[in-house]
């Protein structure tokens, strides 16, 4: 969310960035990640800043206790190409719908 005009975010920014928290929690609790600086880690998501346009995000995170601040952020910068196509995998997945009948295109066409 850009503050150089001093603009407040948008209900939108606010709203998809309250998203991505949630969606970049649950991807960082599933321990999927296979760093070993990030096994077990307990990764607090506080806030997610996203630019007028939405198409660059800041996540500000803190680790359980703030301990290993410095190892956990390099962790994460390693994980960002990782976290941002998993997320990405997933909005596709969900946008793409399936028919609910296989058959719901074709026309009965009757003897």
């Amino acid at each position: 969310m850009s503050r150089s005009r001093g603009r407040p975010p948008s209900q939108r920014q606010l709203r998809v960035g309250e998203e991505l928290r949630h969606a970049l929690s649950e991807v960082l609790g599933e321990a999927s990640l296979r760093d070993p600086d990030l096994v077990d880690a307990a990764i607090t998501v506080t806030e997610v800043r996203l630019s007028p346009d939405l198409k660059n995000a800041t996540a500000f995170v803190m680790p359980l206790g703030g301990a290993d601040l410095e190892v956990k952020v390099a962790a994460l910068r390693r994980a960002a190409p990782f976290l941002r196509g998993d997320r990405l995998r997933q909005d596709q997945e969900s946008a793409d719908p399936e028919p609910d009948d296989p058959k719901a295109g074709e026309a009965d066409h009757g003897p």
